[in-house]
């Protein structure tokens, strides 16, 4: 079987990728940096202070999502575009310049609001230029382009922060305000092209999937409850479960967020390159099948690492790390094809899409880290990772089977 060829997308894609990837780095360092315990002493939080933090922008997504949806209906997306991405900006300056709890709290609102608009106005961008039969791989390019800069916060982040210090926290994120503030460029360009034509995106259109769009939902809430929502939430906790607050190699010791912190950000990296070859992928074997396949793999991935996390050792922790990076490839797959899929069916589809997805990523650090705070042991958060998966996958069996049907295949 032939590698898929990836399409090379629209500028205007390339454009907003790149103002979402400069946009998004000062949210992905608060999850690089607030977790440490320095930094929750030195910014005087409590760890119920930084779960609040971390899942306030994801709940208000969930309204916000709906109202960003209306709002490309009734505002220039230029201008839209160009708005949000300066009051992102002036967010980080907040974080920076008052880092006290009800001022990122603020912040992190709306920042949920930004990054509803932000991505509405990408995946339109995304959608409006793609080719028939090639909006998988466009919406693949947007996606990995743009998580190039959760690639760039974390790591930035990181070796800025890599003590607790307030001089090198205001740095770090008058830094990202920069980014951010420039990131009003491309952003303002990337519309530029596609705004003279009617907007497929925006229009209202009545298909087979809308009679059947709690299951598409059920399985948008699975995929971001699980990878984003639990797995990154608590992977800190389980490394440091194996392998201790240090690791020694010969001289040289690592601090085990900082190994935390390059496994996100690998994590983002393998979004970042794998979804555009996914998404071609996805074009060319179907946006439901190739979902029911990333379940079922996902599922058989998960429970070996239910499994192996019985045993708290290095070695073994190192081989649940490998098998969690694997299962990373299939959540990106299954974001891929599940918003590309949403995307198709027009922009209210979507809305309901990704708040579902959203929904997902708000509950599942909750949901995990009430699990390993009652039984301690992270086997039974992955079982439940399992479980929610197996789920997935039959929900994406029924509607494999309704597109089937519905064509007049066997």
């Amino acid at each position: 079987m032939r590698l898929p060829r990836i399409h090379i997308p629209h500028p205007s894609v390339l454009l907003a990728g790149l103002a979402t990837a400069m946009t998004i780095m000062p949210d992905q360092a608060l999850y690089v940096i607030l977790p440490v315990p320095g930094w929750q002493a030195l910014l005087g939080l409590s760890k119920i202070d930084v779960g609040i933090l971390l899942s306030t922008n994801r709940f208000i997504r969930l309204l916000t999502n709906h109202w960003a949806e209306r709002l490309v209906h009734r505002v220039n997306a230029t201008f839209l575009f160009v708005s949000i991405l300066v009051l992102g900006a002036w967010v980080a300056m907040m974080y920076g310049t008052w880092p006290i709890m009800w001022v990122m709290l603020t912040g992190r609102a709306l920042w949920g609001l930004c990054w509803s608009v932000i991505r509405q106005v990408g995946i339109m961008t995304s959608i409006d230029t793609a080719e028939s039969g090639k909006s998988a791989s466009v919406i693949g390019f947007y996606d990995g382009l743009g998580r190039c800069g959760s690639i760039v916060g974390m790591l930035i982040a990181g070796w800025l922060c890599s003590k607790p210090d307030m001089v090198a926290w205001r740095n770090c994120f008058w830094l990202f305000a920069v980014v951010s503030l420039l990131a009003a460029i491309p952003g303002g360009l990337a519309r530029r092209g596609v705004e003279e034509h009617p907007s497929e995106f925006r229009k209202t259109r009545v298909s087979a999937p809308t009679d059947h769009l709690y299951s598409l939902l059920i399985c948008g809430f699975v995929t971001g409850c699980v990878g984003t929502g639990m797995i990154v939430s608590t992977l800190g906790a389980v490394l440091a479960r194996g392998l201790g607050d240090y690791i020694t190699i010969g001289a040289l010791v690592i601090g085990v967020t900082a190994v935390n912190g390059w496994m996100l950000a690998l994590r983002y990296g393998i979004l970042s390159l794998g979804s555009p070859v996914l998404g071609s992928l996805v074009d060319r074997i179907g946006d439901r099948r190739i979902a029911f396949i990333f379940f079922c793999v996902g599922t058989s991935i998960l429970g070996a690492v239910a499994i192996i996390s019985l045993v708290a050792n290095a070695l073994m922790t190192l081989i649940l790390l490998v098998l969690v990076m694997a299962f990373f490839v299939c959540g990106t797959g299954l974001m891929v094809a599940l918003s590309s899929e949403a995307g198709g069916y027009g922009s209210k589809t979507f809305s309901w899409y990704v708040t579902a997805f959203d929904f997902g990523t708000a509950s599942g650090p909750m949901l995990a880290w009430i699990l390993l705070d009652k039984l301690e042991a992270p086997v039974a958060m992955f079982a439940v990772c399992t479980a929610f998966y197996i789920g997935g996958a039959f929900f994406a069996l029924d509607r494999l089977r309704r597109q089937v049907s519905t064509s007049g295949r066997t």
